[in-house]
């Protein structure tokens, strides 16, 4: 199988990728101050209400609800073409900065006290280690790809991890929604309903392609491969780091063992079993975890609404967007005999791994901009220590996937795999690392209107080239270069995200 989606409190890929929307967001909102919840939660106003402010808080909902500031909200209500003549004859108030005031007192915190603690004093050493998490899956690859003897079974297996991200993002954003809400028992209830759902299609799907004759082992594989991501996916989001960790073990045991040489002889029927296993007890493990949270929680908690599920269609479209950016060039490759598929995924692990540091900086960036907010008062001065943090941030992470790439370069020298191919591709996905970390951090900020017409354009460029450009090395070349384009794009949207939320006088 291969590596899961990061969740969206990590980079969205939620934490990668909600680390990618109401994750990333929910990190700026657990930043506040317990003192700022009674204010707010004091004027909750009556959501059946059809005064302009109330109808403009509810439009508004995601960013008032985890806004650090007022100043935030300033922004977002300048977004939408309100300026202060608007203001005053439709809001009732003297410009954009007294509405903003008044959305951030009335609306309430979808935050409780103690996970706002909780997800403040997150330990680093959590965060760095969920890119091994997300890259150990990748082993079993070792096992599995014999397993088919055509093309068609890569590009069967690229395109259900495809699927897999989507649905993480969809889970991701649904789940972090509602615990945001304080509605962990209805999180829990949803998302383990959603597992149940996610077998039970699994299986349908398998019974008719098994009446059709098909692979069986590739059904599998692609079932497994989609359960997993969706498992892993609630693992993460109820924190339960630890467990995702046992249950990869026989897997990752297996893989090792065989990458070493399978020194102790160990059938390949017995070794796919150990991943068998871990698949297995993941989605388990995913199980209980989902119950937990429902059996702990209130009953009758804030449901879903018709608007979240809109939001999370958004947000599982863009985790579709950026499996199909990334497998792109893989994809490739396995329609191309002369080509090795392989490499160019060991050329992604840098990637992979980085999330780790993504989220990690994505958190570390959410708690400077509190602290400036909450010690600053000038605007220029804030946008001046919120310019340089971001540029901080993102130098660790870019410092740290720099790092990563180039030891996987002296490795793959090493074993005498430092190819054309593999080179151009370790800086394509340089590249793309550095893309997926300025998208988290936009995607926390409500931005996904911005993001997704640059990923779609992307993956339609890279498609292209891919396809269209002739001779191998010169489409790896066009690829990178799409990249390159991608995360100056991005960059520059997140740039202008930080000028928007601290200059208003501008």
């Amino acid at each position: 199988m291969s590596t899961h989606a990061p969740t969206p409190e990590s980079p969205n890929t939620a934490r990668v990728l909600a680390q990618v929307a109401s994750a990333p967001a929910d990190a700026d909102a657990s930043l506040r101050d317990t003192d700022t919840t009674e204010p707010r939660a004091a004027k909750l106003p009556n959501r059946r209400s059809t005064e302009p402010i109330d109808v403009l808080s509810r439009r508004l909902n995601g960013a008032c609800t985890h806004a650090v500031s007022p100043l935030e909200l300033a922004a977002t209500i300048e977004a939408q073409g309100i300026n202060d003549a608007i203001c005053r004859e439709k809001y009732g108030c003297d410009d954009v900065f007294a509405l903003a005031r008044e959305l951030y007192t009335r609306v309430p915190l979808r935050i409780v006290a103690g996970e706002a603690r909780q997800r403040t004093v997150q330990r680093t050493g959590t965060s760095l280690a969920r890119g091994a998490l997300f890259a150990l899956p990748g082993l079993f690859f070792l096992l599995v790809t014999p397993l088919f003897r055509s093309d068609v079974g890569a590009v069967a297996i690229l395109t259900a991890v495809t699927v897999g991200w989507g649905l993480s993002q969809v889970l991701s954003i649904l789940g972090y929604t509602l615990t945001g809400r304080g509605a962990s028992s209805s999180a829990g209830k949803i998302l383990g309903l959603a597992l149940i759902a996610g077998l039970a299609t699994m299986a349908a799907g398998a019974a008719a392609v098994f009446a059709l004759g098909w692979s069986s082992n590739l059904t599998a594989v692609c079932c497994t491969q989609i359960l997993y991501v969706m498992s892993a996916t609630v693992l993460l989001l109820f924190r339960r780091d630890t467990w995702l960790w046992v249950c990869l073990l026989p897997g990752v045991l297996m893989s090792a063992a065989y990458l070493a040489g399978n020194p102790f002889a160990v059938p390949r029927e017995v070794a796919i079993g150990g991943v068998v296993v871990a698949m297995a007890t993941t989605f388990t493990a995913a199980l209980v975890a989902a119950d937990q949270e429902y059996q702990a929680g209130t009953r009758g908690g804030a449901g879903v609404e018709r608007s979240d599920l809109y939001v999370a269609s958004q947000y599982g479209v863009y985790g579709m967007l950026v499996a199909v950016c990334l497998a792109a060039p893989m994809m490739r490759a396995a329609l191309d005999p002369n080509s090795h598929a392989g490499m160019i995924g060991i050329a992604a692990l840098p990637l992979v791994l980085s999330m780790g540091v993504a989220e990690w900086q994505q958190i570390r960036y959410a708690e400077l901009r509190h602290r400036a907010k909450s010690a600053e008062y000038g605007l220029e001065t804030f946008a001046g220590t919120a310019r340089r943090g971001l540029a901080s941030s993102a130098g660790i992470h870019v410092a740290a996937l720099f790092g990563l790439t180039v030891a996987a370069a002296a490795g793959l020298y090493l074993v005498g795999s430092l190819t054309t191919a593999t080179s151009i591709m370790l800086v394509a996905y340089f590249l793309f690392g550095s893309a997926l970390f300025a998208s988290v951090l936009l995607l926390g900020w409500g931005q996904i209107a911005g993001v997704m017409p640059v990923f779609i354009l992307s993956a339609v460029a890279m498609w292209a080239l891919l396809f269209g450009v002739p001779g191998a090395t010169r489409e790896l070349v066009a690829y990178a270069i799409a990249t390159a384009a991608l995360a100056v794009t991005l960059y520059l949207l997140v740039f202008r995200a930080v000028n928007n939320l601290t200059n208003h006088d501008g």
